[in-house]
């Protein structure tokens, strides 16, 4: 005995043996020529869709001084497009300064340069390293480190407001849900959070299946 179901537009049938349940609680496509059956006693839900999983990726800003020895590579501690919201300024203060210090409102890091008051920046991109890291709210938003072929000991210069930008949220999933692209069919071995590194995927080539 089989149950069917009113066609998908351009499919031929679809078909739930006995036992089966279909439950959909949204919307659910079936392409052209597409069919899904259950097994008796099993379950098919509106998880199965069209979709190439996203990895998290952290948002990242490479300065760009234009000074030899001074460009740093920032980047988000955490993955997920909220990284992008992360800003980095250098000022040149008006007040003398002895040494840099750093200030943190919301996601935008502000680095105060030394001496200030006029006189000729003295500060190292490793004098700004250290002092990001030293402090709880910076180091608690980014990490920082030398570009390649920079060894932090350039004196740096004044820089606005720049954002880390190329964070991405990861494709959030439930334990069990399943995508499938051109390629392959992806399934989420545990719940995924927007943070997550595409450790959670498990892929599946179709020519494998």
């Amino acid at each position: 005995m089989r149950a069917k179901v009113r066609k998908p537009q351009g499919a031929r049938e679809m078909v739930i043996d006995p036992g089966g349940l279909l439950t959909v609680f949204g919307d659910m496509v079936v392409k052209p020529g597409g069919r899904i059956t259950a097994e008796p006693g099993g379950s098919i839900a509106d998880t199965l869709a069209e979709l190439t999983p996203k990895k998290g990726i952290a948002a990242a800003l490479t300065t760009a001084i234009g000074v030899a020895n001074t460009e740093l590579v920032y980047t988000a501690k955490t993955r997920g497009a909220a990284g992008n919201n992360i800003t980095i300024e250098y000022v040149d203060p008006v007040d003398a300064n002895a040494a840099v210090a750093v200030e943190v409102t919301g996601t935008a890091i502000k680095v105060l340069l030394a001496p200030g008051n006029g006189e000729a920046i003295t500060t190292t991109a490793g004098d700004i390293s250290a002092a990001i890291i030293a402090d709880i709210d910076a180091s608690a938003l980014v990490t920082v480190a030398d570009k390649a072929a920079n060894d932090g000991t350039g004196v740096v210069t004044a820089m606005e407001a720049t954002a880390l930008t190329g964070g991405q949220d990861a494709t959030v999933a439930k334990k069990g849900d399943i995508y499938f692209d051109a390629t392959n069919v992806y399934i989420a071995t545990d719940d995924v959070a927007i943070t997550d590194d595409g450790s959670k995927w498990r892929k599946i080539a179709h020519s494998a299946l």
